[in-house]
């Protein structure tokens, strides 16, 4: 049999918090990367395997820094889109 790129293996170390009675390894900026896509907390524990509750207690502060980079990232576009393209849409909402 050829060897192939479909056939590589390999190991990684994931570094993060244990969360859960399955001691499921977490990694907080993952989390926040997430949280930064405009994923809500059930999607996010749905991804790890975790329940929601247990990932809002854990990572609450993730969550928040993450939803509010969006957040910024989304006015710079909107800002940009209205002054530099002038859009007129957009205008209205500032």
């Amino acid at each position: 049999m050829a060897q192939g790129k479909a056939d590589a293996w390999g190991e990684t170390i994931i570094q993060g918090r244990l969360i859960g009675r399955n001691n499921i390894v977490i990694p907080p900026e993952q989390v926040e990367d997430l949280a930064m896509l405009g994923c809500n907390n059930k999607e996010i524990a749905n991804f790890f395997g975790v329940t929601d509750s247990a990932l809002g207690r854990n990572f609450a502060e993730e969550l928040t820094k993450g939803r509010e980079i969006l957040k910024q990232k989304l006015r710079r576009a909107m800002l940009h889109n209205a002054c530099v393209n002038m859009n007129a849409a957009v205008q209205i909402f500032l």
